[in-house]
């Protein structure tokens, strides 16, 4: 039996039980329960988000020198003679244990799942050579979206491939009305105040769920067609709640800031899961052409009259937004879902152990 260690950026070990209690949908562990399913050993390293070791990654975030969670790779490097190899499914974990493995000091396999543009910020100068480093000691860095991908082979080429990442085929139920309304819901990289406007602007129905840090004065601008669900800072509503509200719009809204970073991309799987169409702000990272694919439409950034647009048509077009919806639905029905991510994932990795036997 193949073993493999595993660092997130967050705690999988309780999503993990939250999608055997059929309350998350599995994709969010991308491909760790899958793992599990083909025979593999899968351990996971403890996340913490509090405590020393959490003080001391915040400490070393400041540094100009990216070195990854200190506090899981240490623990990662105690269990190292127990696995075949390493995990992790965010870039920003296993730094330092590239590092080692490029010198030669470490000989496991290390396989990470690049998100977000690798390069980005103040002082990329800097931090070139040691991306440089990293790519080179990690054995392969499948990533999220064509451009990534890119930019990772441009530095050492050869490294990178991009795997799609599709939802829970069997988590979300089937849309079979019309619903009401587009609705606007997440927590990152948002710009609910363009929506909110456009929206007004339509008066057509629109909601936005977000979190209390995400209210800005400008939401006073919204008319009474716009309806505003502030949900606590340190809290947020079960998917099962998420769920039945992407279930009750007729249409879902993806507005983002400008930024480098991918947004956006859970909320987008989400709704072709649930077989709606969607209206999303372009973004360098989002692979799927929502237009191209009969699905949606774009809106370009800080664009209120694009959203004003976008808006009224779903609600004219009642019919036209349902066969959207159903084209989203086949999407993942035709393999853009967890488990082919998985198995694409899995390929990664025997790829990985048989070039290092």
């Amino acid at each position: 039996m193949s073993r493999v260690i595993v660092l997130n950026n967050y705690p999988l070990d309780t999503v993990w039980q939250a999608v055997r209690d059929r309350e998350t949908p599995d994709h969010l562990l991308f491909g760790v329960n899958f793992l599990a399913d083909a025979g593999w050993d899968v351990r996971l390293v403890p996340f913490a988000d509090r405590g020393f070791g959490h003080a001391l990654n915040r400490f070393f975030r400041r540094s100009p020198v990216p070195l990854g969670d200190l506090q899981q790779q240490v623990q990662a490097l105690q269990w190292l003679n127990e696995c075949d190899l390493v995990y992790s499914p965010c870039q920003t974990q296993a730094h330092a244990l590239s590092y080692f493995r490029a010198l030669g000091v470490l000989r496991r396999p290390i396989v990470c799942l690049a998100h977000h543009v690798m390069n980005r910020g103040r002082l990329t100068w800097l931090r070139a050579p040691f991306l440089h480093w990293q790519l080179r000691g990690t054995d392969a860095f499948p990533s999220l979206s064509r451009a990534v991908a890119a930019e990772i082979n441009a530095v050492v080429p050869g490294k990178s491939e991009t795997i799609a990442w599709g939802p829970d085929s069997t988590f979300y139920p089937t849309a079979r009305s019309p619903g009401r309304g587009v609705l606007a819901v997440g927590r990152t990289g948002r710009d609910f105040v363009t929506f909110g406007v456009g929206a007004t602007r339509s008066g057509r129905p629109a909601r936005i769920i977000c979190l209390d840090r995400n209210v800005l004065p400008e939401f006073h601008q919204f008319a009474r067609n716009v309806e505003v669900r502030v949900q606590p800072n340190q809290g947020w509503m079960t998917y099962r709640e998420l769920v039945g509200h992407y279930a009750t719009a007729r249409a879902v809204g993806i507005p983002l800031d400008r930024q480098v970073g991918l947004a956006g991309l859970s909320t987008l799987v989400d709704t072709l899961a649930m077989g709606r169409p969607v209206l999303m702000t372009r973004h360098p990272l989002i692979d799927i052409d929502i237009e191209a694919a009969g699905i949606g439409r774009w809106v370009d950034v800080g664009d209120i009259d694009g959203w004003s647009k976008a808006i009224t048509w779903i609600d004219d077009n009642p019919d036209e937004a349902m066969a959207m919806g159903k084209r989203a639905r086949r999407l993942v029905d035709d393999g853009l879902n967890s488990l082919n991510f998985a198995g694409r994932l899995l390929q990664v990795f025997d790829r990985v152990l048989g070039e290092r036997r």
